[in-house]
């Protein structure tokens, strides 16, 4: 069995740690990740805008 992702994403360039909602917890980045629009698109995920903030 795989064990469970961390609660947390990690910038492999930088460092910084977000929450998974995009808040910054740690880190050298300035500011919380941007919430971005996803489309399921035959069968795969496409990033297709920014939300609304």
């Amino acid at each position: 069995m795989r064990p469970p992702p961390p609660p947390f994403i990690e910038c492999g360039c930088q460092g910084s740690r977000f929450q998974a909602d995009g808040l910054r917890v740690a880190g050298p980045a300035p500011t919380d990740l941007l919430a971005i629009r996803l489309e399921l698109r035959e069968g795969a995920v496409w990033a297709v805008g920014w939300l609304d903030a």
